[in-house]
């Protein structure tokens, strides 16, 4: 596509630090970043303020709903689903492992532990707003969990997943990339690709639990681990410490799992988990939002598959990195993004204008020069 880089009207404004990514690829197909509220786009790391909302105009559109909290905040996201678990039949919701949260349920959590303290359960302890793998810890030790509570200090503490599916031994997860596009109707997509990120020691569920490097799979924390492989050519997306979710796809098929059931079921818990939000969602949007297409998400839904191909969600963030570490990145992440603008169908502002409301979808491309992210 050759784009026309005069100045019609693209603009963009972030409501947080910018990202190089999200820059790039709008710059490259036309936008301009501006500093007033004359903005198609609007792109914030962070929670936006209601008063950016209340203050939209039709062809505007900014990339969080209101109350996305209710889902991305960990304790919040089990809260939801544990209503549904009650409302709808735990059997249909039963995609989270049994979760407390600290210390408002601790006494609950002691007398469920008692009851089960001679099966010597694990648990791993996170944060309940953390990110990055900051803050967690595994434990099969009471007191571990008893001496980081305090009445200003929130934690989700759940059951331990100890039978994960492995790839060379390698205990691994999958980043998915999720699009909401309208709460109502309820519109979701979900990107055909993503990320597999692996451990980068033998899993072994017997092994000191505080190496983190065997049990938790987050890049930020594998990345400083000796035995993290950097992955250097896109067209190699199966090698090293992080696979594109095709390459797992293919490679769970060569070995002759059933890869479509474990997508089919994830797919399910996606589609559930924003459904226990829907509704506060919803209320939030009809309060402050004037136009039912100003807003969008992009979540980064992060599943656990266990050794029964069983899926468990274990986190749905609010704003998915979209750092370029490597080329793999650049490419699944770049791809991503430049489906997701052309879906939302963003409108410039003086074509807007001229048009008087028609919709102009533009077509956006990953161009060559983002290679130098």
């Amino acid at each position: 596509m050759n784009v026309n880089k005069k100045d019609v009207g693209y603009y963009f404004k972030f409501g947080s630090s910018p990202i190089k990514l999200v820059k790039g690829l709008l710059e490259e197909n036309g936008f301009k970043e501006s500093n007033d509220k004359n903005w198609t786009l609007y792109w914030s790391s962070c929670a936006i303020k209601s008063e950016v909302y209340t203050n939209l105009f039709a062809y505007q559109k900014v990339c969080h709903f209101p109350k996305s909290y209710e889902m991305t905040r960990k304790d919040l996201m089990h809260r939801n689903i544990s209503k549904m678990q009650i409302n709808h039949g735990f059997i249909n919701f039963n995609f989270i492992p049994k979760t407390y949260i600290l210390p408002i349920e601790m006494s609950y959590f002691l007398e469920e532990h008692e009851k089960i303290k001679n099966n010597n359960p694990v648990y791993i302890c996170k944060p309940h707003a953390s990110s990055q793998g900051k803050g967690i810890f595994i434990t099969d030790k009471i007191q571990d969990i008893l001496n980081k509570q305090n009445a200003n200090n929130s934690y989700v503490v759940s059951h331990y997943i100890d039978k994960p599916l492995l790839i060379n031994n390698l205990k691994f997860d999958l980043r998915i990339y999720v699009a909401l596009t309208c709460i109502n109707p309820l519109r979701i997509y979900i990107y055909q690709d993503g990320l597999a990120r692996f451990a980068t020691e033998a899993y072994n569920p017997d092994s000191v639990k505080q190496n983190r490097f065997v049990h938790l799979t987050n890049y930020s924390v594998n990345k400083d681990s000796p035995n993290f492989v950097a992955n250097q050519d896109p067209t190699l997306d199966y090698v090293g410490s992080k696979w594109s979710l095709l390459a797992l796809r293919e490679y769970l098929k060569l070995n002759k799992i059933n890869e479509q059931q474990i997508f089919e079921r994830i797919e399910d818990l996606i589609i559930k988990t924003i459904i226990s939000v829907e509704s506060a969602i919803f209320q939030a949007c009809e309060m402050n939002v004037p136009f039912r297409s100003n807003c969008f998400s992009l979540f980064g839904f992060d599943v656990l598959v266990d050794q029964f191909l069983k899926p468990w969600l274990l986190e749905v963030n609010f704003s998915p990195s979209l750092n370029i570490d490597a080329p793999l990145d650049l490419k699944i992440k770049g791809e991503m993004l430049a489906d997701l603008f052309t879906l939302i169908g963003i409108v410039p502002l003086v074509n807007f204008i001229m048009i008087k409301g028609l919709k102009i979808f533009i077509r956006f491309i990953l161009c060559q020069k983002l290679k130098q992210l």
